[in-house]
């Protein structure tokens, strides 16, 4: 299930970036045909989608790594700080 989720996300970036290309204007002061200009944003699409796919899955898992260090910490109770300090 987890892969099925990883594609659909990997999919929406990937759409996100298909759609921020066909509304750019910078590639379009260039002369390109039709067929060049497709493949050129699929091409974009594909490897700005996929990358901002690999940053978020590397940006989640440190986040969870760190979350998961945290509450693995043991919290000191009261009465034990009393007992570290009177040693």
């Amino acid at each position: 299930m987890q892969d099925f989720f990883d594609f659909l996300l990997w999919l929406g970036f990937t759409m996100i970036s298909a759609a921020g290309f066909g509304f750019s204007s910078a590639i379009k002061a260039v002369e390109l045909t039709g067929l060049e200009f497709m493949t050129l944003g699929l091409c974009t699409s594909i490897a700005c989608g996929s990358a901002a796919f690999l940053v978020f899955r590397c940006v989640g898992r440190r986040i969870a790594g760190m979350s998961s260090r945290m509450g693995r910490a043991i919290p000191m109770s009261n009465a034990s700080l009393f007992s570290y300090f009177k040693a």
